[in-house]
């Protein structure tokens, strides 16, 4: 559909995807499927709420359906190496807070024209 229109506009769905876009969410790919307007994110959150803030947040936002989360990952001690023991005892209820959540949505995009 977007193809055979030739007006696709990059500018545009990135603007309707950073309109969307919760806080704590890092988006590091994204690709789009022309053949059927759909779009491959790949990013980074740091708890599963905001993983569902963003999946609720693109299917409130018109431009997006059918967001379908493909892949998660849960990265854990992914923050900076531990100097010392006394560290590590400080920062030992802090621990789950260096995690991430790798993860990959995949959404249909509607181009507003």
């Amino acid at each position: 559909q977007l193809t055979a229109k030739r007006d696709f506009s990059w500018t545009e769905m990135l603007h309707n995807l950073e309109e969307a876009m919760p806080p704590h969410v890092s988006i590091n790919s994204v690709r789009l499927n022309f053949q059927d307007s759909t779009i491959r994110l790949q990013g980074t959150v740091k708890t599963i709420q905001d993983l569902d803030a963003l999946v609720t947040k693109l299917n409130e936002a018109g431009t997006f359906s059918k967001v379908g989360l493909t892949e998660h990952n849960i990265q854990t001690n992914v923050g900076p190496a531990r100097q010392s023991t006394e560290t590590v005892a400080a920062n030992q209820s802090n621990e789950r807070s260096t995690d991430v959540i790798d993860f990959t949505l995949t959404v249909t995009y509607h181009q507003t024209l």
